[in-house]
């Protein structure tokens, strides 16, 4: 099984672009470790609603939900 930490690229190989790219709350769940359950319970001022039945996540802010999980249980 492997986790997002090994399998997201790092921020400093992405672009300006590419980081503030809008990810679907599924992508976003794999960036950052989270179901997307939780990343509305714990992190829902971070989505963005791009429609009535559709949200998102910035990718800046998914892969630095993740960067703060691994910090805090080192």
């Amino acid at each position: 099984m492997t986790n997002a930490y090994q399998t997201s690229p790092p921020v400093e190989q992405l672009s300006w672009l590419e980081l503030n790219r809008i990810a679907s709350l599924q992508e976003a769940s794999r960036l950052s470790g989270l179901s997307p359950d939780s990343l509305r319970r714990h992190h829902g001022d971070r989505i963005v609603k791009l429609s009535p039945r559709r949200s998102g996540m910035r990718v800046i802010d998914a892969l630095m939900i993740q960067q703060a999980a691994w910090v805090q249980y080192d």
